[in-house]
């Protein structure tokens, strides 16, 4: 900051132009006004109460100094440069005039403004391209419509159809269709009852289903159809929209209505009617009102003779002349909690408008002296949301309303007929000369017509928000938020004058902006940032200059009370008042919405975008975002139960048989209440969820006290696949454990299919359904969902119940043929089924008689990033090969986890199943085609590419070839870490040992791994995605290594981009693969073994090479490096930080090849090594297969051979090395507390909340599985075959009271007593805040575990929102977070009011990686 005195200098010189000296007037004449002295044009200028005059663009500092606060800002009456951050408390330099009220925080009611109406979003619309009949359910009724009319209702094309885009209903004569005998004379019944489904009668009432004629009564004259939507669609507030032209012909009764589905209030009327539209077929002329006129209706009453309809009735006539008969007219309804509106064309053509908010139809009714059926309900009742009615298109013809003739009053307009008449439909059919002739019979005008129906809901959808970005932030930062120096987002108040600095944007700061939401009420955007010169950034900086985050708030209003499903595009988090959750933001198309419970009113919503370049490139960043924000209904009969069709996962079909017999359903179980889900009152007694028994390590609290309350919660009992012809098929869930699901959860329910060839081969695989039978576990009550396609699968949309717009027939399963690409479904490691796409050889790579028995090498083709695996796009980049299998598994997810982790196993887990079963392969090929798992080819592009690297350098043992295709080194070098603000706090320690948790994913570091194994590398010499210099540098490096620059080779195609035609399939590439697999192929003849070396920075991410595998480091997770070389039959070994490593069998193909060419190879096979020597120490004998070589004397370098196959129970090791992100590498389950101990009120239903967003992280993310147990559920054996996600400390949670005290020797993490806080070394961390997340094995020693922990609410959210479900994720061993961190990517934890600046990375209080023996390590670790 400049000196004072420069200021008042600076100040001096630069604001002469802002002060004016009015000429002295004691009287001012309009338009000017008095200032001290001076007369001035209050348009141009303000007055301060010092006297001073300054533009109105102007503040004033001090008594007499105007300035600009885009330029300057006031401290202590001296102006200093750089502009003013404007808050609620320094307003005071404003002039009077110009202050106003202090802005609400998020904008006013979400409303329409135009005619007062609401805003609106399409839900469904028909516009009768067809006559679906799911959607419209036909009346088959004789019964008159209760007014004794003169039609029956039937499902016949000539009553009801549909052409060009128009549906008619039109009414024709009953005795055309059953003859004039039966319908005038009998004596057989005319029955209706029809049989069952879609011909069976629909209403027995007023003699419905059957009459006879006889006796002065004939069978209904008219024959007509009433269509409705009771199954398919209704709607409780909302908007309907039927465009129609009315019909002529007299006593013709044309309507548009809605009914109750349910009589929420009892019989009719006390459940309501709405009457949108009703008309006569007479001529305008009529007395009560022709086709010219319509009337419009609510029916309540609490009976049928207290029908207070008159109340709420109206009429409207067309003027000028015109009738509805003559042109379409749009007939609309508007329903919200605050009225009733019908309206003709235009919402502002009211018919009818009934005011809701205050209705209390038992007042407004006047009733007394009898019961009440809306008591204790909405004042809008029998019209409020509880009540949901159903539409009905139909046209009646006359009727028999006693006493005065209801609709058709007797009496009037030549009536033929009497309502007071015992004969009334025989005296209108003996009166049809008079209305006969007005009726069209041969064509159309007597005919409803309607183009289009169209439902619409109240808009949830915010209108207006109020948006603050760009800042910048790093790649994958997390816990940096700009704005809580500010206060935080949320409590800042909205102005205009408002600025926060940015380094984004030209001159460094940022207002307020107001961005509408686009028509659809579904998205925001695009749009831009015109104060950034995002080119201009970029020249300096890359393209990393564009990862920024952009705030957004608004609110919405909720009209009824529910659970509804939140999901945004694009969003790294989304908070709903101070309920935080799960953004979208790689915009899966997979379900990933939030289930939340929101009471009526209006809620405040926060989102934080995130601009990540890997998702949007190198382009001037266009701001937008998806959202949706959906009511669900939670019916009884099915208990909430949500299910995704677009994410259920089923097999092919090869020659008309099932591939496999996997599949996969997603439910959710929506029932999600306001009650708390931690009960003190035990319902249920929590057991194993695998094993029933006690166990004994809970002396402290019996398993009898640790109770659940089972409330909402259900299990998964089976399912039955239904096929298209009805054929019905048991299917077994393919887990270990019953699969239950706490409210609100989501799981991908995986099932196999009990069948054997016979039946596979009879069964029909055309399309199929699914019945799931579940358990509601408080009732133990069984139930049964059906679960079939949705008609129009769109981003978050979900199937409810049993039906809900279907498709005409099932799920459709692809049936390709033997030689195609095909899909195999599997068991993923974590049980959730995942699925492969397999393209066979063209030609199999053997034959019965061949007793060498060659098998098929196999490619695994990797795809980029957002890219499906079963895209066509993709499978169709690789052709189809005579000699090799090629393989397209999926990362879990098109994005996935950079093919590293859980990706990984992913490969691992389609590997293992294709070759261990040849799914697909006729049995009579299965010999002939077998794959040769121990000769693979990487290859893959863009993040693909990157991981055909990857597994090169980390895997390399079985690598005969690889062919990464634009795959970039290393993410933090792909998209930059280092604009990342937080770092400029953190200590230079502090990012070394972060950087470390994701470096052994790093290509360039492993490197030497690759050494030998031949590699062609593509890349287009104008790829700005992933620009050339990756490739370039890695072959650069292979050269460098290997001293032979034919080894490894680039292909830089000219004039190409990121993708082109052939990047992956072209001759040079299939002559290299050709090449690689012939029995000259230099690695196959290992000519590179007489030199090599293997490097690790974890070694539970890489595997062997020539038979070696590292298994400790001295330090964890600093590099470690075995060096090999041999000279005829001695072998020496160097090591670099190298604690025990092991000899493993060398893969069977090598003694094959050299048993086949009957010739010693190049190299000295291991078996034929004489002697050999590790750094200092000499062995004379050939190295021992699987004991593991330990470095007993660091300081010696003295090796032995460990005969202690017990030290992984005290020791790191593959499945427990860490660090954090590995525990999503094997099956998991988050476990929390069933009994709390502490005091902390706030902790009751927080555990709860956090597990739910866990289980939907990784649904999310990686499409996978898990369970929410309680600490009293898991036993040893449990926790043998899983690791666990532990929520809370010993004070709350079991087993991370059982992990402390198996920290005897307190050298690894100590709870301070009460929860305060937590000690590692000699450090405490106490205070608000102050999170923690570390990983440590499990009590059995064989698998990992993540605990979470904070002192408190904000201190556990931001451990959980650390859980590392997205690569890249920087989480060591260890992290303990303060106070200054917390932003919206950590459950927006920035401690808010305080204006505590959160600093990312500069707030971790602790980090780092624990020593062999899990114990704090000061060589790989920091406290602060």
């Amino acid at each position: 900051m400049l000196n004072k005195n420069i200021n008042k200098l600076i100040a001096l010189f630069t604001l002469v132009p802002y002060i004016y000296s009015i000429p002295q007037k004691q009287n001012c004449s309009p338009p000017l006004e008095s200032c001290g002295n001076a007369c001035y044009d209050p348009t141009g200028y303000n007055c301060f109460s010092s006297g001073t005059l300054c533009e109105r663009k102007l503040k004033l500092c001090g008594a007499t100094s105007c300035y600009d606060p885009n330029v300057y800002h006031c401290e202590e009456e001296n102006l200093v440069l750089g502009p003013e951050i404007i808050t609620a408390s320094n307003t005071s330099n404003f002039p009077t005039s110009t202050v106003t009220s202090t802005p609400s925080a998020v904008p006013a009611r979400n409303c329409d403004s135009t005619n007062g109406s609401r805003k609106f979003c399409p839900i469904f619309t028909d516009n009768f391209d067809k006559l679906n009949l799911k959607t419209w359910k036909h009346d088959i009724t004789l019964g008159g419509g209760g007014n004794w009319e003169f039609q029956h209702y039937t499902n016949n094309r000539t009553n009801s159809y549909v052409r060009d885009n128009t549906l008619f209903i039109k009414p024709t004569l009953t005795m055309e269709n059953i003859g004039s005998k039966l319908m005038l004379e009998g004596p057989d019944a005319f029955s209706v009852w029809g049989g069952y489904g879609a011909s069976e009668c629909t209403s027995n009432d007023f003699y419905g289903c059957q009459r006879t004629a006889g006796n002065g009564q004939i069978i209904n004259p008219i024959q007509s159809a009433a269509l409705r939507t009771i199954d398919s669609l209704t709607l409780s507030f909302g908007k309907i929209e039927v465009k129609a032209k009315l019909p002529k012909g007299d006593w013709i009764w044309p309507a548009i209505w809605l009914l109750p589905k349910y009589n929420q209030y009892g019989q009719w009327p006390a459940s309501g009617e709405i009457d949108i539209m009703e008309s006569r077929g007479n001529a305008p002329s009529y007395p009560a009102g022709g086709y010219n006129s319509i009337g419009s209706t609510l029916h309540w009453g609490t009976a049928w003779d207290q029908n207070k309809y008159k109340l709420t009735h109206s009429n409207y006539t067309l003027p000028n002349g015109k009738t509805f008969a003559d042109d379409f007219h749009t007939f609309g309804l508007e329903w919200t909690p605050e009225y009733i509106k019908t309206y003709i064309d235009d919402p502002s053509n009211v018919v009818l408008n009934v005011p809701l908010s205050d209705f209390n139809a038992f007042k407004k009714g006047g009733f007394s002296n009898v019961n009440n059926p809306w008591i204790n309900t909405c004042p809008q009742a029998p019209f409020d949301y509880q009540n949901e009615f159903y539409l009905i298109l139909n046209v009646a013809v006359g009727g028999a309303q006693a006493p005065n003739g209801g609709y058709f009053p007797d009496g009037m307009g030549g009536k033929p007929w009497s309502s007071k008449s015992g004969t009334a439909a025989k005296d209108f059919w003996e009166g049809k000369n008079q209305w006969m002739p007005t009726w069209d019979f041969i064509g159309e005008n007597s005919a409803m017509k309607v183009q289009s129906v169209n439902n619409l809901t109240p808009s949830i959808f915010p209108k207006t928000w109020e948006v603050l970005g760009p800042f910048l932030v790093g790649s994958r930062e997390i816990g940096y938020d700009p704005l809580s120096s500010y206060g935080g987002f949320e409590n800042l108040i909205y102005s205009n004058e408002s600025v926060y600095f940015s380094e984004l944007v030209k001159n460094g700061f940022i207002k307020w902006k107001k961005i509408n939401s686009n028509a659809n009420s579904s998205s925001v955007g695009p749009f831009h940032y015109e104060n950034v010169d995002w080119d201009f950034n970029r020249m300096s900086l890359g393209w990393s200059a564009n990862q920024h985050y952009t705030y957004f708030r608004s609110n919405f209003e909720i009209v009824h009370s529910g659970v509804y499903l939140l999901s945004f595009t694009n969003v790294i988090s989304i908070k709903v008042d101070d309920e935080v959750l799960l953004g979208n933001m790689y915009s899966y198309q997979h379900a990933a919405s939030n289930p939340i419970w929101l009471e009526e009113g209006i809620h405040n919503i926060y989102l934080c975008l995130n601009w990540d370049i890997r998702i949007f490139g190198n382009g001037i960043p266009a701001i937008q975002f998806k959202g949706s924000i959906k009511n669900v209904d939670v019916p009884l009969e099915n208990r909430g139960v949500i299910f995704f069709p677009s994410d259920t996962i089923v097999p092919d079909i090869i020659n008309d048989k099932l591939v496999t017999n996997r599949f996969s359903v997603t439910i959710m179980n929506a029932n999600v209440t306001l009650h708390n889900f931690l009960q003190s009152s035990p319902k249920k007694n929590g057991g194993s969820f695998l094993v029933q028994k006690e166990n004994e390590v809970f002396d402290a609290i019996s398993v009898e006290k640790l109770n659940r309350n089972w409330d909402g919660w259900i299990q998964v009992s089976h399912i039955v696949c239904v096929s298209d012809n009805g054929e019905r098929l048991k299917g077994r869930i393919s887990t270990l454990f019953s699969i239950k699901l706490a409210p609100g959860q989501i799981y991908p329910v995986p099932f196999e299919l009990l069948l054997d060839d016979a039946l596979n081969e009879s069964f029909s695989w055309r399309s199929v359904i699914f019945e799931v039978t579940l358990i509601d576990i408080q009732s133990n009550e069984e139930f049964t969902v059906q679960l079939k396609p949705e008609n129009v699968p769109e981003e978050g949309e979900v199937e409810i119940g049993v039906e809900k717009k279907m498709f005409e027939v099932g799920f459709q399963l692809r049936n390709a043929t033997w030689g195609d690409i095909y899909k195999v479904t599997f068991d993923g490691y974590d049980g959730a089924i995942q699925y492969v796409m397999v393209r066979p050889p063209a030609n199999p790579c053997s034959n019965l008689e061949d007793s060498s028995h060659n098998k098929c090498p196999v490619i695994i083709a990797l795809h980029g990033a957002g890219v499906e695996a079963s895209s066509e796009f993709w499978t169709n980049a690789l052709k189809q090969r005579s000699d090799c299998w090629i393989l397209f598994p999926t990362g879990r997810t098109a994005w996935g986890f950079d093919w590293h982790g859980p990706s990984y196993k992913q490969i691992e887990s389609s590997l293992e199943i294709l070759a261990q079963d040849l799914p697909g392969v006729p049995i009579n090929f299965k010999k002939i085609y077998e794959m040769d798992i121990t000769k693979l080819i990487y290859t893959g592009h863009s993040n693909g590419g990157q991981g055909a690297w990857w597994l090169t350098s980390h895997f390399p043992e079985n690598a005969v070839l690889s062919v990464p295709a634009s795959g970039y080194i290393k993410m933090q070098m792909y998209v930059p870490y280092f604009l990342r603000a937080g770092d400029s706090y953190a200590d230079p320690i502090l990012r070394g040992i972060l950087e470390n948790s994701i470096a052994e994913n790093d290509i360039d570091l492993h490197a030497e791994n690759m050494e030998g194994i031949p590699i062609l590398a593509r890349t287009g010499s104008e790829d700005d995605n992933v620009p050339p210099i990756h490739s370039r540098r890695l072959i650069r490096m292979m050269q460098e290594i290997s001293f032979d620059k034919f080894k490894a080779n680039l292909s830089e195609i000219l004039l190409q981009g990121h993708w082109f035609e052939g990047v992956l399939n072209d001759e040079l590439i299939d002559s290299i693969i050709t090449s690689s697999i012939s029995d000259k192929s230099p690695i196959l003849s290992k000519k590179n073994i007489e030199k090599f070396s293997l490097t690790a920075l974890n070694p539970a991410v890489c595997g062997p090479k020539n038979g070696i595998r590292i298994l400790q480091l001295q330090v964890p997770f600093r590099l470690g490096k075995i060096a090999v070389s041999i000279v005829e039959n001695k072998m020496f070994i160097k090591t670099t930080n190298i604690r025990r490593f092991q000899f493993l069998a060398e893969p069977l193909w090598k003694y094959k090849r050299r048993n086949l060419l009957s010739r010693p190879p190049p190299g000295i096979w291991r078996s034929e090594i004489a002697e050999w020597h590790v750094d200092n120490t000499y062995f004379n004998s050939t190295p021992k297969i699987g004991p593991s070589y330990l470095n007993s004397d660091l300081q010696a370098d003295t090796w032995t051979v460990s005969k202690d196959f017990l030290w992984i129970s005290e020791e790191r090791h593959f499945s427990t090395y860490g660090p954090a992100s590995n525990v999503l590498s094997n099956p998991f389950v988050i476990v929390i507390p069933s009994n709390l101990t502490s005091n902390n009120s706030w902790k009751k239903n927080m555990y709860y909340k956090m597990a739910q967003l866990l289980a939907l992280s990784w649904y999310v993310h990686a499409r996978g599985g898990t369970q929410i147990l309680l600490d009293s559920q898991i036993h040893d054996g449990d926790a043998a075959r899983y690791n666990m996600i532990v929520l809370g400390g010993p004070l709350d949670n079991l087993w991370t009271r059982r992990r402390e005290k198996e920290n005897k020797a307190g050298n690894m993490v100590n709870f301070l007593e009460n929860g305060r806080g937590f000690q590692i070394g000699k450090r405490n961390y106490t205070g608000p805040g102050v999170g923690i997340i570390f990983n440590a094995p499990n009590p059995t020693r064989t698998r990992l575990a993540i605990f979470l922990d904070g002192t408190d609410e904000n201190g556990l959210a931001k451990a959980v929102w650390n859980v590392p479900f997205r690569a890249g994720m920087m989480v060591p061993d260890y992290l303990v977070f303060g106070e200054e961190y917390g932003d919206p990517s950590t459950g927006w934890t920035a401690p808010g009011k305080k204006k505590i600046a959160t600093k990312g990375s500069g707030g971790i209080l602790a980090a780092g990686y624990w020593s062999n023996h899990w114990e704090y390590d000061d060589r790989c670790g920091y406290l602060k």
